[in-house]
């Protein structure tokens, strides 16, 4: 009989996640992952390939992660506003590893070495977005699919300032009135 694995795969990208989520790629050692996912360095290999196999399946289970927290705020909103705010709301309530969004901060590792990560986690930014059009088209279907993608790129921008600017703003108060803020924008870009 083989021997039981003591870890599930699941578990160990979730682990993994907030680990290179808080220290980033270049601040996370392999023997860090070791330690936290229990693994040793052959079984680590034998697993995801690499470090960067690991950081790749994190970075697609982040971006799901999101895509479905996404979906589910605006499964029963009777408006796009509303389910809007529950995202907003949820996303900035996550934040107990990192104000940053995980794509962003891969995007913004300018190491050369990680130039495959970052055109990866460019491409997962991308499918949100192209989710966050078609969450619009049914609330706006009069509206062009070029405009809905503008909002659509609009909200993400917002969404990833609104995640920094939470993590360094001590104030609830304050990051409430900036959603207010952002949502009456999106408001007028969906208006004009």
């Amino acid at each position: 009989m083989g021997r039981k694995a003591k870890y599930h795969r699941s578990e160990c990208i979730e682990k993994a996640m907030h680990l290179f989520w808080s220290r980033g790629f270049s601040g996370t050692s392999t023997r860090d992952l070791g330690e936290c996912l229990d693994l040793k360095p052959g079984s680590l290999y034998a697993t995801f390939g690499s470090k960067e196999g690991l950081y790749s399946e994190v970075l697609r289970h982040y971006a799901e992660v999101s895509s479905a927290t996404l979906d589910e705020c605006f499964r029963e909103a009777s408006d796009f506003q509303q389910g809007l705010s529950a995202f907003f709301d949820r996303v900035l309530a996550s934040q107990s590893t990192s104000s940053s969004c995980l794509l962003a901060k891969t995007l913004a590792n300018g190491e050369p070495e990680l130039q495959k990560l970052r055109k990866e986690a460019h491409e997962l930014m991308k499918r949100f977005e192209d989710r966050l059009t078609q969450i619009l088209r049914p609330f706006y279907p009069d509206h062009s699919q070029a405009r809905l993608e503008r909002v659509a790129r609009f909200i993400q921008v917002q969404v990833m300032g609104l995640r920094n600017y939470s993590g360094v703003s001590p104030s609830s108060d304050t990051t409430a009135a900036l959603i207010k803020d952002v949502q009456a924008s999106i408001d007028r870009l969906l208006r004009d």
